[in-house]
């Protein structure tokens, strides 16, 4: 079934609402019980191991949650013996057992149906006579992975939210624009210099564009943020190193030497303020999800930008809770995940090993493996300024711990995919210390041959 016609048949659902509901409210039944079908088809075939997991981690006085991801394979699970289906099971006390259903999710889950205030939506919908017909409709839709692909249901989910704004007489700017739309805006931006614009042409054309980043989706134009991102992944930095067990000290070394590495040469994502980076950084994700690379790091300045990061992760029809936060975890315990991004700030990064604790970094190494090849996102990472320390004003200045950390996290990690981004990127050179990927210092193929020169 096409995209088009899966989003006309949830939409369809609207036929057993009318009269009762205003076209304008018809989005607020439609796409939680969207997102609820979605999630119950998703956690359907693990239902079974996640109940018995539960029961067995309960017994041991354990606190199952962590165990019960690793089932799922996504950052989320349902305790409740109930599925949609099984609902349908017992009329009289639907809305009683919809709500159990809905505590038995994930606290991040659970979050999401509150936004949409869905126990005010269920208790219409009963007080209406219509919950079990709108209950039993969703239940029929078959939105199981299998069937519709991420992509697909982020695209269905566009279309319905363009329904609802539409219906309800929004102004522009309050929902996704098609995609269709999208690229025939940016071929018809183009056109005139379709001749030059061609690869092996050095030719750099600026444009403004005054809706940058906030049209729901990657558009054709950030695309190219995407592809220079890949085609800079693609090769390694000059020289060989070794990297001590600090993950602090760096040395240059012969080719054949003994834990001899290459570091993958790393992309800079400079754009200025409201050009949409952070749909872009989620176009690189994405573009290495695709390829297989199913574990990701993103860094940014602050926990509560985590929100920002979810929405422009899920507008490119990604599930919206892959990415993750890392103070789910404990410091010292594994990273129980069994993929997504991994969300952190610079400040969690700080900590050094205590106790029998292990560092941040290095919990999250264990996490990724030494040989990770995927993306490592610094946002913000001028965060990152002051990297390795210098000399200032009042003398000798220690590197910052954020800083420190950061190239911490690139030192350990070679071969991993280093995305900087930053509207800012230093305010003095010293502060671009922590690019240490950008090939700009490191021996006689580069630029210059110590990081000092370079500050020099």
């Amino acid at each position: 079934m096409s995209q088009a016609s899966l989003s006309s048949l949830i939409w369809s659902v609207a036929d057993l609402l009318r009269g009762d509901y205003k076209p304008a409210d018809y989005g607020k039944v439609i796409l939680p019980f969207t997102v609820l079908r979605r999630l119950d088809c998703v956690l359907t075939p693990s239902k079974a191991a996640v109940l018995a997991e539960k029961t067995a981690k309960e017994g041991m006085g354990l606190n199952p949650e962590p165990f019960l991801t690793r089932l799922t394979g996504v950052p989320f699970a349902n305790t409740s013996p109930l599925t949609m289906k099984t609902l349908m099971g017992d009329q009289d006390h639907l809305a009683a057992n919809l709500s159990a259903y809905i505590l038995g999710f994930s606290p991040a889950v659970r979050d999401v149906f509150e936004r949409f205030r869905f126990a005010e939506t269920v208790d219409r919908l009963q007080k209406a006579n219509l919950l079990y017909q709108v209950t039993e409709k969703f239940a029929a839709f078959d939105l199981s992975p299998a069937v519709v692909s991420n992509h697909d249901m982020g695209s269905v989910f566009e279309e319905l939210i363009r329904k609802f704004a539409e219906i309800s007489n929004e102004t522009a700017g309050e929902h996704f624009t098609p995609r269709e739309v999208i690229r025939l805006m940016v071929n018809l931006l183009f056109i005139e210099d379709s001749d030059i614009l061609t690869p092996g042409n050095a030719v750099v054309r600026t444009i403004y564009d005054p809706t940058a980043g906030t049209d729901g989706m990657l558009s054709d134009a950030q695309l190219e943020s995407v592809i220079n991102a890949g085609e800079a992944h693609c090769g390694h930095l000059a020289e060989s190193w070794t990297v001590d067990e600090t993950f602090d000290i760096v040395s240059a070394a012969p080719d054949d030497a003994e834990n001899a590495v290459r570091f993958r040469r790393g992309w800079f994502l400079g754009d200025g303020t409201g050009a949409g980076k952070g749909r872009q950084v989620a176009g690189v994700l994405l573009d290495n999800w695709l390829k297989g690379r199913r574990r990701a790091v993103w860094v940014s300045k602050s926990d509560k930008l985590i929100e920002d990061a979810q929405r422009d992760w899920s507008a490119l029809g990604q599930e919206r809770l892959l990415v993750t936060p890392l103070s789910r975890f404990r410091q010292g315990t594994p990273i129980r995940l069994e993929q997504g991004v991994l969300f952190t700030t610079y400040a969690t990064l700080r900590p050094d090993a205590r106790d029998e604790r292990v560092s941040r970094v290095r919990q999250i190494v264990e996490w990724l493996g030494s040989d990770f090849d995927g993306v490592i996102i610094f946002d913000e990472s001028h965060a990152m300024q002051n990297a390795a320390g210098g000399k200032g004003e009042r003398g000798d200045q220690a590197a910052s711990q954020q800083g420190r950390a950061g190239l911490r996290l690139q030192h350990v990690l070679p071969n991993a995919r280093v995305v900087y981004v930053s509207a800012t990127g230093a305010t003095t050179v010293h502060n671009l210390a922590y690019a240490q990927r950008l090939g700009l210092w490191g021996g006689e193929d580069f630029p210059f041959a110590t990081r000092a020169e370079f500050v020099e």
